[in-house]
C-alpha cells in the first residue's frame, strides 16, 4: 500500500499533522511519503510562501480589525469568486498530476485545504483514482472546503462541526469526526511529578507552560511579564518555537519566578504533562495535544478569522478560558490558581471530547477503505 500525503507552508500545523500521520505509517511498514506541494514545484517558492504567509500573519496581529473584517468577507464568497485561488489550484494540478502517475499512490491524505483542493480536481478530471482524505486542522471550517467536493472523505475534530460542514455543501457522508491526527506520545501521559523530575523543573510550584506555536507568534514577553508581575511561587516555561527572534528577546525578560526559556522543542508531550496549565494560541494542532493531555487551557493573541474561531470552540465546548482586553492573562491564570474546582471542570470537559488516537483511528478507518475498494 502506497500512502502519499500532501502538506503546505502554511503554518506549522499542517506539517505536524503529516508527521504525525508519516510516523504511523512507518510504523505499520506502509511505504509513505509526505510532500510539500510548492515545494515540489520549487524550493524558492517554498521558501517565499512561507515568508510571505509569516509576514501576512504578523501584519494581521498589528491590524486586528481590519485582517477581520477582510477574513468575514472571504468567508462570505463563493469559492468560485476566489479566482487567484483557482489560477493558483490549476498551477498546483499540473504539477501535482505528473508526480501522481510516476509514483501511482493507493491513498492520498492532504493536511491544507489548498491542497485538498487540488487533489479534488484531479479526482474530478479522473487523473487518480486514489482513495483521496482531507483534514480540517483547525476547529472550524473554512469557505475553501466546498470547493473539495470530490474528496472521499473529510476529517473533523468533533461532530460539533458537522453543521458547519453541511453548510460548506460536504454531505454527512463524508464526515469524519475523528479529531486531529496528532503525535501518538501524546496519548501516553507521564505523571506530573516524574515529568518534572526528568526536566528538572521544580516539584512544588505551579507550572504554567506557554506557547507561541511552531512559528513563534505572538506578544509572549509581555504575556509572561504580565503574569510574573501578579504572582510569587510559580514557574513559568516559555516555548519560541523556531522564531530566534523572539527566543533572543525573552532571553533579555527578567522574572521574579522561575522561568525555564526554550526555542523549538520535540518534548512538548512531556512539557505539558509537567504543567497545570497551558498559556497558548489557539492552533488547532496545539489545542488538540493539550486536549488529549486534559491541559487546562488560556488561549490569548490568536490569529485573527481562523484561531479566533478556534476560541470560540473551544470556550464554548468548556475547555478555555479566553483572555481579553479587559480580562488579561493574568486574571486568567488567577481563576486556575485559586480553584481547583475550576481546573477540574475544564479537565473533566477535555476528557469527554479529547481524540488522543485520532492517527490511528484515520489510519485504520483509511486502511478498511481501501481493501473494500481493492
Amino acid at each position: 500500500m502506497k500512502v502519499l500525503i500532501i502538506t503546505a507552508p502554511l503554518g506549522n500545523g499542517h506539517n505536524a499533522c503529516a508527521k504525525a500521520l508519516k510516523k504511523h505509517y512507518d510504523n505499520l511498514g506502509a511505504e509513505c511519503t509526505v510532500l510539500d506541494l510548492y515545494e515540489y514545484i520549487s524550493p524558492h517558492l517554498k521558501s517565499f510562501i512561507e515568508a510571505a504567509y509569516f509576514w501576512t500573519m504578523k501584519s494581521a496581529m498589528s491590524v486586528r480589525p481590519l485582517a477581520n473584517e477582510l477574513y468575514m468577507m472571504n468567508e462570505r464568497t463563493e469559492p468560485r469568486a476566489h479566482f487567484i485561488t483557482d489560477l493558483q489550484n490549476d498551477i498546483l494540478a499540473s504539477a501535482l498530476c505528473k508526480y501522481i502517475d510516476e509514483n501511482r499512490p493507493d491513498i492520498i491524505i492532504c493536511t491544507q485545504v489548498y491542497a485538498a483542493q487540488v487533489v479534488s480536481r484531479l479526482r474530478r478530471e479522473n487523473k487518480t483514482d486514489a482513495l483521496t482524505c482531507a483534514i480540517i486542522t483547525d476547529f472550524t471550517v473554512q469557505t475553501y472546503w466546498q470547493d473539495t467536493q470530490n474528496i472521499d472523505y473529510i476529517v473533523t475534530y468533533s461532530p460539533m462541526l458537522s453543521q458547519q460542514c453541511a453548510n460548506r455543501g460536504i454531505p454527512q457522508s463524508k464526515i469524519l469526526p475523528v479529531g486531529i491526527p496528532i503525535d501518538e506520545k501524546f496519548s501516553l501521559p507521564v505523571p506530573q511529578d516524574k515529568a518534572r523530575r526528568q526536566l528538572g523543573y521544580s516539584r512544588d510550584k505551579f507550572c504554567v507552560l506557554v506557547m507561541s506555536g511552531g512559528m513563534g507568534y505572538g506578544k509572549i514577553s509581555r504575556c509572561v511579564q504580565d503574569m510574573d508581575k501578579r504572582f510569587d511561587n510559580i514557574q513559568f516555561v516559555v516555548v519560541c518555537g523556531s522564531n530566534e527572534s523572539l527566543y533572543k528577546d525573552m532571553q533579555q525578560v527578567k522574572t521574579k519566578n522561575e522561568m525555564h526559556l526554550l526555542g523549538y522543542s520535540n518534548r512538548v508531550e512531556l512539557l505539558m504533562d509537567a504543567a497545570d496549565c497551558i498559556v497558548t494560541k489557539p492552533g488547532g494542532i496545539t489545542a488538540s495535544e493539550a486536549l488529549a493531555k486534559h491541559l487546562p487551557i488560556i488561549t490569548y493573541d490568536p490569529l485573527p478569522g481562523m484561531e479566533e474561531n478556534n476560541v470560540d470552540f473551544l470556550v464554548n465546548m468548556g475547555c478555555a478560558i479566553s483572555s481579553e482586553k479587559n480580562f488579561p492573562v493574568e486574571l486568567c491564570l488567577g481563576l486556575l490558581i485559586n480553584s481547583k474546582t475550576r481546573i477540574k471542570n475544564l479537565k473533566e470537559a477535555m476528557a469527554d471530547i479529547a481524540k488522543p488516537n485520532a492517527t490511528a483511528v484515520l489510519v485504520d478507518f483509511l486502511e478498511k477503505r481501501y481493501k473494500e475498494r481493492s
